[in-house]
């Protein structure tokens, strides 16, 4: 007890607060002393803070990330597939799954009217096959049908990436033992017949891209490698849609695809696909058309 009053401590939260009262009950002033305890709650608080910074990203992402706003920087508008693909790279950070930069011996493509190379596909470039897919396709295949082909037919399926890595478009395919119906002399009915059938499965560009030789050039890579990679290959099949992509339809015929049969509703919304096929060993008496 002083002169002026009772000296009382009062604990809060970790805090000793220490005060003095006057004989009427008022307070006349209060020290703070730090316990152990309230720097522990300051510590914890401020690694907690620093953990949920948007800012806390390793100089690979802030590099990245530099790179997505350097439209904003120069007061470019982005174009609605960059705002796409920059939400998609924002999502691909936030998982901590992004990577992917291409291999250095990496065959050049000539063909192509810019400056672009077609490659073989690895597992790490499923992402981006699967998000240019599902931007433009309708069409489109869950993440386990991407990796297991990809993963077992590696030497079907091809990518086009500019100078930087950028994923400008791509084919997917396999090489599998299925049937064919082939018409016989007799009687003209059709037998089932075991085929080796190069499927194509999907091809897509970035719109932004396209007319500039980049399908013709997947389509070229994936075809030749099909036919050079399998001696007892029978065919090379793709199915598109007959009524609404005419471009791609006139790009197969061009590549030698012939029609085979059309298919009635393949599509879910109704349309019908028209069945392509490209013979692997000539002009057949009798024409094979894959069954499934």
């Amino acid at each position: 007890i002083n002169g002026n009053g009772a000296r009382r401590r009062h604990h809060i939260l970790g805090f000793d607060l220490i005060g003095t009262e006057d004989f009427f009950g008022q307070t006349k002033l209060f020290t703070i002393r730090t316990t152990i305890r309230s720097m522990i709650y300051v510590l914890f608080f401020g690694v907690a803070i620093a953990n949920v910074s948007p800012r806390r990203m390793s100089p690979k992402f802030r590099k990245l990330e530099g790179t997505l706003s350097r439209d904003t920087a120069t007061g470019a508008a982005p174009r609605p597939q960059e705002v796409e693909d920059s939400n998609f790279l924002q999502s691909l950070i936030a998982l901590g799954r992004l990577r992917i930069r291409p291999k250095k011996d990496e065959e050049e493509l000539t063909n192509v009217k810019t400056a672009a190379r077609v490659r073989e596909a690895s597992p790490q470039d499923i992402l981006w096959m699967k998000h240019i897919n599902e931007l433009y396709m309708p069409e489109n295949y869950p993440m386990e049908f991407w990796r297991n082909t990809i993963e077992n037919w590696p030497s079907s399926s091809y990518v086009c990436e500019d100078a930087s890595g950028k994923i400008l478009g791509y084919v997917l395919g396999r090489v599998e033992r299925s049937y064919a119906r082939q018409e016989t002399s007799e009687r003209g009915v059709p037998t089932l017949v075991p085929i080796t059938e190069g499927k194509i499965i999907s091809i897509c560009v970035r719109s932004s891209q396209r007319g500039k030789g980049i399908g013709r050039a997947l389509l070229k890579q994936c075809v030749d490698a099909m036919m050079n990679g399998e001696a007892d290959l029978d065919i090379v099949s793709l199915r598109v849609r007959q009524r609404t992509n005419p471009n791609a339809v006139a790009l197969y015929e061009q590549t030698g695809f012939e029609v085979a049969e059309v298919v009635k509703g393949y599509y879910r919304d109704g349309e019908n696909a028209l069945l392509m096929v490209l013979s692997a060993k000539g002009e057949r008496e009798s024409p094979l058309v894959p069954c499934f």
